[in-house]
């Protein structure tokens, strides 16, 4: 039979071990550890919208279970931080009620503040619950990114203004971890040929938010077709076939009064 000495010295370290994993994903915080240099093509689509506006529009990035951000999701939120969109935050599925509380207090501050959630995967169920527990505040844009169908249904909500989603996402990393070989859902990306076309959507829509009534010059995406009350984007591309998500209809978005 084992001393207690023999058990404490196997359990302690072991116990140590699962904290400092539990404590890797249970942290959120405002803004990030690190400012990149932004994507060139990231670089484009931001570099005519005054910093003052940026400044205006709050992003909340809540991942699901990806602690080894192997699609991307957490560099994506340190690009849009490093093409100037200071105001962001970043969190998981538990820190959405601290974000709910956030949105309220900002809103409260400044009610002309636009407000984003970007939720990946099972995140899209967190976005939900902020949806329902700052309502009646209007959220002006839902970006949602590899959710299951059925949740990006659930989001949407009477204060939603817009829903996007991306049936396939990858963001392509920069100076750090890259490969992310052990990872099953990195397999689908070829090493260092991951997609930007994500994130050029979001910032996008990011500077278009910015933009309004503040003069700000931005392009707005193309689009094809004219846009009833509510319009739904095609969730599955045909195989191999390379898909402009510029050109992409929103899930929904409600017309102006």
């Amino acid at each position: 039979m084992k001393s207690s000495r023999t058990c404490r010295g196997w359990f302690f370290p072991k116990l140590a071990w699962v904290a400092g994993l539990l404590s890797l994903s249970g942290c959120c915080y405002s803004g990030g550890p690190f400012i990149r240099e932004p994507l060139p093509e990231y670089q484009l689509i931001s570099q005519e919208i005054p910093q003052e506006n940026k400044g205006q529009v709050a992003i909340f990035f809540i991942q699901d279970g990806d602690i080894l951000d192997c699609d991307g999701f957490r560099e994506l939120n340190a690009q849009v931080r490093a093409c100037g969109y200071r105001q962001t935050y970043f969190g998981f599925l538990h820190h959405a009620g601290h974000f709910a509380e956030e949105i309220k207090a900002l809103h409260e501050k400044n009610p002309t503040i636009k407000i984003v959630l970007a939720g990946h995967g099972l995140g899209a169920a967190g976005a939900k619950h902020v949806l329902e527990q700052v309502s009646p505040i209007p959220v002006d844009l839902v970006f949602l990114c590899d959710s299951p169908e059925w949740l990006i249904e659930k989001n949407r909500c009477e204060n939603a203004s817009k829903l996007l989603a991306v049936p396939e996402f990858h963001v392509q990393k920069v100076g750090h971890v890259g490969d992310c070989e052990d990872c099953p859902k990195y397999a689908r990306v070829k090493k260092h040929q991951t997609s930007t076309e994500e994130g050029s959507l979001l910032l996008t829509e990011l500077g278009l938010l910015a933009s309004q009534g503040q003069g700000g010059k931005v392009k707005a995406a193309p689009s094809q077709a004219e846009k009833e009350e509510w319009d739904f984007l095609e969730l599955a591309p045909a195989p191999k076939e390379k898909v402009n998500l510029l050109e992409a209809k929103p899930v929904f978005e409600k017309k102006a009064k």
